[in-house]
C-alpha cells in the first residue's frame, strides 16, 4: 500500500511508528517520509525521523488530516516575496 501524509505507519526493520508528516522525493525516484511519532510517557515529544517509503508499513490510513486554508496558506508561499539582497 503506497504511504500518503496523514498516514500512521510503522518502520518495519526498527519499529519506529508515527504519523507520515512530510514526503521527500528525489530526482532519483527514492522517496522518504519524515515521521513523526507520538509523545512519550515523560510528556517529551521525540525527535521525527526520515524513514525510505520501502520500509513503511501503513497501520492506519488517514490517521490525521487537516483543512487547508486556501485563502491564507500556511508556510513560505504566505511569505513576502524576497529582496533583492541585503544592504
Amino acid at each position: 500500500m503506497r504511504v500518503q501524509i496523514g498516514d500512521r505507519v510503522k518502520d518495519i526493520i526498527t519499529g519506529f511508528e508515527g504519523i507520515a508528516y512530510g514526503r521527500w522525493e528525489c530526482l532519483t525516484g527514492c522517496i522518504t517520509f519524515d515521521v513523526h511519532p507520538r509523545v512519550n510517557a515523560e510528556g517529551e515529544i521525540p525527535s521525527s525521523q526520515w524513514v525510505d517509503e520501502s520500509r513503511l508499513e501503513v497501520i492506519e490510513v488517514g490517521a490525521v488530516s487537516l483543512i487547508v486554508n486556501e485563502k491564507e496558506p500556511a508556510g513560505p508561499c504566505a511569505l513576502p516575496p524576497p529582496t533583492d539582497g541585503p544592504r
